[in-house]
């Protein structure tokens, strides 16, 4: 008890409120308090039912005050591209390198399609850089095209100068 002065104050009691968050992609959270918060970032696309629950231990006995659920949506993020680059390459025959960087939550496979505007094209999921050998002298819109395994997609264009030769 809390006293003020003459007479004793009585302390509130206020239970421990528990939340309980299951995100419906088989991950939990946990979180208590009054200001109780939880995060999550879904891994892949889908359909997804989010449901919360609020419970207080009381006597040694846990049981749900309240609860509520969701249906939530997650779509796909297209790639984005961090950088596209090109250089000599130094292999002593003309070629230049061309690099370029992308990033796709969740860490999606990527496959990157390089057109060279040279007639040539080049796809693999390891072809985020390339060495090219252009057939001239002259300026080459290269377009770089990367795709992830849900159907998301960016591009890049690169105009590329090739020296005489």
């Amino acid at each position: 008890m809390v006293q003020d002065g003459a007479r004793p104050l009585p302390t509130i009691w206020q239970p421990t409120i528990e939340f309980v968050c299951n995100f419906g992609d088989g991950h939990e959270g946990l979180s208590t308090g009054v200001r109780a918060s939880a995060q999550h970032s879904y891994q892949k696309e889908g359909t997804y039912t989010l449901s919360v629950e609020a419970r207080v231990e009381r006597g040694g006995t846990t049981s749900t005050v309240a609860a509520a659920e969701r249906t939530i949506t997650i779509k796909n993020r297209d790639p984005r591209f961090r950088g596209v680059g090109a250089v000599p390459s130094g292999d002593g025959r003309g070629g230049v390198l061309l690099s370029g960087v992308a990033w796709d939550a969740p860490d999606d496979e990527l496959t990157y399609s390089w057109d060279f505007g040279d007639g040539e094209v080049s796809e693999g999921i390891d072809q985020w850089r390339v060495i090219h050998h252009f057939p001239l002298a002259g300026t080459y819109p290269v377009k770089l095209t990367v795709r992830d395994a849900d159907g998301g997609i960016d591009t890049e264009t690169l105009d590329v100068v090739v020296a005489g030769k």
